[in-house]
């Protein structure tokens, strides 16, 4: 994870090509990385959607996601950083801590994730010093410690590899051979001292985490190469401090070293807390997921059928017949997943003005979908028949059907239909076609035809009956209200508060933490659809906001007249 073109895809490629995963390796710049397989990520050089693989070094299983950087697809980076165990932060050297590069340390800061830092491009930085720049870049902008593990050998076109700072060994490679061979030798003269106090500032910082072993260091022994990796890596799993690497991805300098280190320092799926599940059977089977058998979808609160499972890599599927812990695998067919029955249209959400171009594109190239777009709303369908009802007020109830008819006119599967069609009409309610709420419908009566009255025909008429009394309802339009929070550095936060402002948002808090402010309140879901583009241009890129529903409630008056108005230019009417 990574701000855009650090180099994670590149990282990424050397990695499958180290692992014997691929044999022939593709560029980024080039449109044919292998984890870059949509021809939007190969025609605009960037990742647009995360991609998974699976990887074996040192006897070891290694799945991998690589995250896209740019700030509209932020989302893809959550959403993966939610399930992983560990990750790796790749730095430009040149630039060093970037804005989106903050974001994704929030991210993986709030689900405790273990992190290496790979400081990458370090062949194409002026001199060497920009090492200890990103280091200073690291604890000012990220708030935290770095634990250097190595140091370059030159930098630039003079980059020849890298100090072992815990092995007292210099590894020295040819930039450019893609096997990234190395000759492990003596530390030159002139930077022996420099990864000697290394490794005692390295020491000093992680020896806390045994006592034994920070009683014979305080005693005066010497620790061995084991001691210390088993130290930094407990230090690592706590999630407070974190191994720099460094080196040139694109050149084959570091990569193969920063594979050791996940080996070496991040966590497997056993070294994890565990996490509540809901078993939906056999609470043996709870550590792995079986081809045919039912999961429980968190966010729609349904049991999901898995039918068919596929272990990916980038675009290429396997099927297989079960996933265990730690694994990481698609899921084909779900019922209850990107689904929304409550609409008629296709409702896609994005970050952001480029997310929701290319999943536009992603439809029209990859599905041959003939498609427009049109700013959300919710639609129905009509029908044609006559019924005696009654509707009033019913505020803050929800929906409530009395069936109050006399006589043997209708049956009582005729009064369902007429609740059941109530219901469907309320969907795409009668005032810019938006669902409607709280209301009592009390059903007088009704009467069959003999002959004509067909299945259905009460329901339909309750949905006429519904619609023609439009203008009687007294309607009012509620729209829905967000709980947000914004975080941007404390600089922007003026800014940021007096634009929230022209939003119709109320601040109900703002905190300091560090170097951010953290700025809490509801706004209304219209006014913020295209935020994260006006975000990123006040912050220069450094903002990020989340939100969630909050309530919904009733729309003001003069807002209430520029939304119709915007609908009939809309509506072409």
């Amino acid at each position: 994870m990574a701000h855009i073109d650090a180099g994670k895809t590149t990282t990424t490629e050397r990695i499958l090509y180290h692992s014997g995963k691929i044999h022939k390796m593709g560029e980024v710049h080039e449109g044919k990385a292998q984890m870059d397989f949509m021809d939007q990520e190969q025609e605009r050089g960037i990742t647009i959607q995360s991609a998974a693989t699976t990887v074996y070094w040192q006897g070891h299983q290694i799945n991998i996601i690589d995250t896209p950087g740019h700030v509209d697809f932020t989302a893809e980076v959550e959403r993966s950083l939610r399930v992983l165990d560990g990750g790796i932060v790749v730095l430009d050297g040149k630039k060093g801590v970037e804005a989106q590069t903050e974001t994704v340390w929030r991210q993986a800061k709030k689900y405790k994730i273990p992190r290496l830092i790979f400081i990458n491009k370090m062949d194409g930085v002026d001199n060497v010093e920009k090492f200890d720049e990103n280091l200073k870049s690291i604890r000012e902008k990220l708030h935290t410690i770095p634990l250097p593990v190595q140091f370059p050998i030159g930098a630039g076109r003079e980059l020849e590899g890298v100090v072992d700072i815990i092995e007292q060994k210099a590894y020295y490679c040819q930039m450019g051979d893609k096997e990234e061979k190395y000759q492990i030798k003596d530390i030159p003269t002139n930077l022996l001292e420099k990864a000697k106090q290394y490794r005692r500032e390295l020491i000093e910082k992680i020896i806390e985490h045994d006592e034994k072993l920070a009683l014979k260091y305080l005693e005066g022994e010497q620790l061995s190469v084991e001691e210390i990796k088993k130290l930094l890596r407990q230090a690592t799993l706590t999630g407070k401090h974190f191994p720099v690497f460094c080196g040139s991805a694109y050149k084959y300098v570091g990569v193969k070293l920063v594979l050791n280190g996940v080996v070496d320092y991040l966590p497997s799926p056993l070294d994890m807390a565990e996490i509540p599940v809901f078993s939906l059977r056999d609470k043996n089977k709870a550590g792995k997921i079986l081809a045919n058998s039912y999961i429980y979808n968190v966010n729609q609160d349904k049991k999901e059928r898995i039918s068919q499972l596929v272990r990916v890599h980038a675009n290429d599927k396997e099927k297989i017949k079960e996933v265990g812990a730690g694994d990481i695998a698609a899921a084909i067919n779900l019922e209850h997943t990107i689904t929304d029955k409550e609409t008629g249209q296709m409702i896609i959400a994005g970050m952001g003005e480029l997310h929701l171009e290319v999943s536009m594109e992603r439809l029209r190239r990859e599905y041959k979908l003939d498609i427009e777009s049109k700013p959300p709303k919710t639609g129905g369908r009509g029908h044609d028949a006559r019924i005696w009802i009654t509707f009033e007020p019913n505020k803050g109830k929800g929906f409530e059907f009395v069936d109050a008819k006399k006589g043997q006119d209708m049956s009582s599967k005729d009064a369902e239909e007429v609740k059941e069609g109530l219901e469907e009409a309320m969907s795409s309610g009668l005032l810019l076609n938006y669902p409607l709420l709280d209301v009592k419908a009390t059903l007088l009566g009704g009467k069959r035809h003999e002959v004509d009255t067909q299945p259905g025909d009460f329901k339909n008429a309750a949905v006429l009956a519904f619609r023609e009394n439009k203008e009687k309802l007294g309607l009012v339009l509620l729209e829905p209200i967000m709980q947000l929070q914004v975080i941007v550095p404390k600089d922007y936060m003026g800014d940021i508060l007096a634009n929230l402002g022209s939003r119709r948002a109320t601040i109900e808090n703002t905190k300091e933490e560090e170097d951010n402010t953290y700025i809490d309140g509801k706004i209304p879901l219209k006014e913020i659809l295209n935020y994260s583009t006006i975000l990123r241009q006040l912050t220069k890129g450094r903002g990020t906001y989340s939100m969630h529903l909050s309530h919904y409630q009733e729309v003001p008056k003069e807002t209430l007249e520029k939304i119709l108005k915007e609908e009939k230019i809309l509506l072409g009417e």
